[in-house]
């Protein structure tokens, strides 16, 4: 345990260190708020922003469910530096409250959790492909669009609060307006929608009864 606890703070440091000179240089790419619907009725709202930096990006998602009482609140951030690296960040303020640590660098993932009162962390193989995703929020989805030029990408979506890894297949497909759908097949099963310019517009979740759309200014 000291030695995963100590290869996770070396490999936090390590990413701090990293982002550290980016911040100068980022630059917004999208940034907006989601509406929720589960099976047609207003759930909650999502708010998110996706910030471009040299060599990777941040993205932040806020999550408040208000179809129930008192309403839930969820927060999970993203920092990539490059394809083979990751911190994350996902934070519970219901309760039970939980927060969930995650780093991925070197090909080696580390998972730190913190439930009720307890902490530990565990250590396993990493990969380049490896996507963190967190359950009830839709604003991550948007790792799983593939790159400029790219039709087709398998990603490895993990779930750090589950400790659950999926299989994702993401297409890229042109419409006629300009926009551009994405179709997730796998362990991750829906689409996006996104404008001419990049930025999301709506997000469909069929088996989950859930669906995502951009609110307009």
């Amino acid at each position: 345990m000291n030695r995963v606890r100590s290869h996770f703070l070396s490999g936090l440091s390590w990413l701090w260190m990293l982002a550290a000179p980016l911040v100068a240089q980022a630059q917004v790419r999208d940034e907006g708020v989601l509406h929720l619907r589960f099976a047609g009725v207003e759930a909650g709202i999502e708010k998110f922003s996706v910030v471009s930096t040299a060599g990777g990006f941040r993205l932040t998602s806020e999550l408040t469910i208000s179809a129930v009482r008192p309403p839930l609140q969820f927060a999970m951030s993203v920092d990539r530096s490059s394809p083979g690296d990751f911190a994350f960040q996902f934070r519970r303020s219901a309760a039970p409250s939980a927060q969930y640590f995650a780093i991925l660098g070197r090909n080696r993932l580390t998972v730190r959790r913190i439930e009720v009162g307890t902490e530990y962390a565990t250590e396993s193989r990493g990969t380049p492909d490896m996507v963190p995703l967190a359950d009830s929020m839709v604003a991550p989805l948007i790792q799983l669009v593939p790159a400029p030029g790219e039709m087709e990408r398998t990603f490895m979506a993990v779930y750090p609060q589950g400790n659950r890894r999926v299989r994702v297949v993401a297409k890229r497909s042109t419409q006629e307006d300009g926009s551009t759908r994405v179709t997730l097949s796998g362990g991750v099963e829906g689409s996006l929608l996104l404008a001419p310019d990049g930025t999301i517009r709506r997000v469909s979740l069929p088996s989950l009864r859930l669906e995502a759309e951009r609110q307009e200014p």
